[in-house]
């Protein structure tokens, strides 16, 4: 979520500081008599930066300075997703629709003097209208985001095609196939029962069993990857309470579990597959191995009637 947070607000500043640039490429257009920009539109452009500028502080600095949050207005208009046109149309927004700030422990660290001088600019110098108002604000957010973040999704993206829950999920039922692979030919060695061949049928379960063991670990799932997907939940709107039923918990569960995109990086993709082909080489060849071994031992009688 923190990584999410200092994403939009280097996206939405970079858009203030650009916003800036054209407002002051039009004013000065405007004042050498070129008649090439309209005196209203000028107006109503600088109307947005202002409003603009009032919205990242707020949204973005407002819990630095109070931890216990900021709430003014009704409308909550934040962007539910972090394109560049609902930022544009966040922060392009009318006056009067004022966002809702909720409160989070989760707020953006932010160094002090940041917010602080980016406030004192705001309240005593009118910097709205100043490309550079959040410039120290950008350089902090760039090296939060070039050392903290992402070195982690590109390496997730680059390495593993499912979440760390769902291997959990995947360890966990390996552990059973694993169970029934070992307990059946085990079960035919010490009761000496014949022929060995009905210890292959252990193959199946030995198999699933390491192959989810591989896919647990790795994070990579070959069929995943064949069909270029990525695991990737999609759980419910937070916020939205809904009443407790085995129904919800099941389609809560298999939107944790199951539910996938479709990649959209084939470098990636292919280094994943690439990845997940050699786990899964590695479960065949675990298999073959615990096979053979089980196949070959003697069978021996434990119990005499």
């Amino acid at each position: 979520p923190q990584a999410r947070q200092w994403l939009e607000f280097y996206m939405a500043a970079r858009m203030h500081e650009n916003m800036c640039y054209v407002y002051e490429s039009n004013l000065h257009c405007h004042s050498a008599s070129t008649n090439t920009c309209d005196p209203e539109e000028l107006r109503n452009m600088a109307l947005q930066i202002h409003n603009a500028a009032e919205t990242i502080f707020l949204w973005f600095f407002g819990a630095t300075l109070d931890p216990n949050g900021i709430r003014t207005g009704k409308m909550d208009c934040r962007p539910n997703c972090m394109t560049l046109e609902s930022l544009q149309c966040f922060l392009t927004r009318e006056p009067s629709e004022q966002p809702v700030l909720d409160p989070s422990p989760d707020y953006m660290m932010w160094p002090l003097a940041i917010p602080a001088d980016i406030e004192q600019r705001l309240l005593y110098h009118g910097a709205t209208l100043d490309s550079t108002l959040f410039s120290k604000a950008l350089r902090n957010a760039y090296n939060v985001l070039k050392l903290c973040y992402y070195p982690v999704f590109i390496a997730d993206a680059l390495s593993r095609n499912v979440t760390r829950g769902h291997c959990v999920w995947r360890g966990v039922v390996a552990l059973v196939f694993l169970w029934v692979g070992f307990a059946l030919p085990l079960a035919c060695i010490f009761l000496n029962s014949e022929p060995r061949t009905k210890r292959l049928w252990s193959a199946l379960p030995l198999f699933l069993g390491w192959w989810n063991i591989a896919v647990g670990f790795s994070g990579c799932d070959l069929l995943l990857s064949m069909m270029k997907r990525y695991q990737s939940p999609n759980m419910t709107e937070s916020g939205v309470k809904q009443e407790w039923s085995v129904r919800s918990q099941l389609v809560d569960w298999h939107r944790y579990l199951l539910s996938t995109r479709v990649s959209v990086d084939l470098t990636a993709t292919r280094l994943v597959h690439t990845r997940s082909i050699r786990w899964f080489a590695a479960s065949l060849i675990m298999t073959a191995l615990c096979t053979a071994i089980l196949f070959v031992v003697p069978g021996t009688t434990i119990y005499i009637d």
